[in-house]
């Protein structure tokens, strides 16, 4: 089993965060981005202009408004900032036809702290880390600089997503049997 983690092209669309299993390759989530017609979870870790712009992006939006809110695994706090500090300016009031409406986070995204395979905690600096376990292997931090994860795990790696510049293939470990 092999997690990969791929920087995509535009940078408003963040990573690609997959599995693959040798024969098949299934898409997880998409980490700190979001791309048009993706239904996957949303991972934020970071609230840089590209994320903002790639959370909002009208495409996204408009997709967001026919389908329903997305799943957005992040903090409580970052998640708030997402739309009162990004989202808001741009979206707060959306006009259908003749009909005005105020949004909220909720409009747009579902906020939960964890999804399949997924988890996201705090850290020592302002970004979260996302956990990644998947049943029977060690698990991965997918982390930010040297962010180091709030709970310590026995077997647990760590890959840093900020020097990722093309795809990264991460070999999952078996859990030891004892």
């Amino acid at each position: 089993m092999e997690l990969l983690v791929s920087r995509l092209q535009e940078l408003h669309y963040g990573y690609d965060l997959s599995l693959s299993d040798g024969e098949e390759i299934r898409t997880i989530a998409t980490i700190d981005g979001n791309r048009p017609g993706r239904p996957e979870p949303v991972v934020l870790l970071t609230l840089d202009p590209y994320t903002l712009f790639g959370l909002s992006h009208p495409e996204v939006v408009a997709r967001l408004l026919n389908s329903g809110p997305q799943v957005l695994v992040s903090l409580r706090t970052t998640a708030h900032k997402l739309f009162e500090h990004g989202m808001k300016a741009a979206w707060e009031r959306i006009t259908l036809g003749s009909n005005q409406f105020l949004t909220s986070l909720a409009t747009f995204y579902k906020q939960a702290d964890q999804a399949q395979y997924l988890e996201v905690y705090g850290t020592d600096t302002d970004r979260p880390a996302c956990l990644v376990s998947v049943p029977s292997y060690e698990p991965v931090w997918l982390v930010y600089g040297g962010s180091k994860p709030g709970p310590v795990m026995q077997h647990a790696h760590t890959v840093r997503l900020d020097q990722i510049r093309g795809t990264t293939t991460y070999k999952l470990r078996p859990i030891p049997v004892m």
